[in-house]
């Protein structure tokens, strides 16, 4: 229920933000709106999605928002049909930190975030947590780095993909802590 919290406040602030710029184009949509995210469906981001789709159908008056998952390549496939779309608001994209991640670390991508993409708004934000087997003797993060500085095994770790929040989080602990773990993905 907390999501769907956030994705209301979220769709509030974007169709507020919006109210003025519709006005001016009164006749906006008169065709359906493609929203695309960059993962699998049946995600988080795509069933966020898919709630700010029916709002926004419902907001159009029934004009149709379709949403077209398009995962791989770090969500760089997704984020190439949204840099490459007609700037003309009828094909808008999902972004998650990969969107910032991928031209960081050097990526080679098809596009240029900064020139061919602009920001809209934040739809919602997502925790993360660090679950274990309850048969793995650590139970807090404490007792994770010690039990990774003790062990003569390396521990593996693994999340939703390479490059992503969850990737780099474990790298982070991994680097802060000074301990040894790989991540498999």
């Amino acid at each position: 229920m907390n999501h769907i919290r956030i994705v209301a406040i979220a769709l509030a602030c974007v169709l507020s933000a919006g109210s003025a710029s519709a006005q001016s184009a009164a006749d906006f949509p008169s065709r359906p709106v493609k929203i695309i995210v960059p993962f699998a469906a049946g995600g988080p981001t795509d069933v966020i999605t898919r709630i700010l789709a029916e709002m926004l159908t419902a907001r159009w008056k029934g004009q149709s928002v379709v949403v077209e998952d398009r995962p791989g390549a770090g969500t760089i496939i997704a984020t190439t049909v949204i840099a490459h779309a007609p700037a003309d608001g009828y094909t808008i994209g999902m972004a998650t930190n990969s969107f910032l991640i991928n031209p960081a670390i050097g990526q080679k991508l098809p596009y240029d975030t900064i020139k061919d993409l602009v920001g809209i708004s934040m739809v919602a934000t997502q925790p993360m947590a660090l679950v274990a087997n309850p048969s793995f003797p650590a139970n807090t993060i404490p007792e994770v780095v010690a039990y990774a500085k003790k062990s003569k095994e390396v521990l593996n770790y693994t999340s939703p993909g390479p490059r992503g929040a969850g990737h780099f989080a474990g790298e982070l602990l991994k680097q802060r802590a000074g301990i040894d773990m790989t991540h498999i993905s």
